[in-house]
C-alpha cells in the first residue's frame, strides 16, 4: 500500500515527514497542497481518499468544486470516506 498526505501547510508537512521517517514508514509521502485548487495527482490515481478534517474547514460553497477533484482522483469504483 503507498500512502499520500497532503496539507495547506509545510510545517505541518515536514511534522509528517518528520513523524513518518521516525516510524521507517516508507511507503508514505507527502505534499504541500492547497484543497482548494487542482491537487498534484493524475487522474484515476488513488483507490481510496480519506477526508478527515475536510468538514471542518470547508464551507458549503467550497464541497462541489472539492468534490469533483477528489472525483477526478480516484478511480472508478474508488472510495471517498470523511
Amino acid at each position: 500500500m503507498e500512502v499520500a498526505g497532503i496539507d495547506e501547510s509545510e510545517h505541518v508537512i515536514d511534522y509528517a515527514r518528520a513523524r513518518a521517517r521516525g516510524q521507517n514508514r516508507t511507503n508514505i509521502s507527502f505534499g504541500v497542497m492547497d484543497l482548494h485548487g487542482r491537487l498534484d495527482f493524475s487522474d484515476n490515481t488513488f483507490d481510496i481518499i480519506h477526508g478527515r478534517s475536510f468538514s471542518e474547514f470547508l464551507r458549503k460553497p467550497q464541497w462541489m468544486p472539492v468534490l469533483g477533484e477528489i472525483l477526478r482522483i480516484l478511480r472508478p469504483g474508488g472510495c471517498f470516506a470523511w
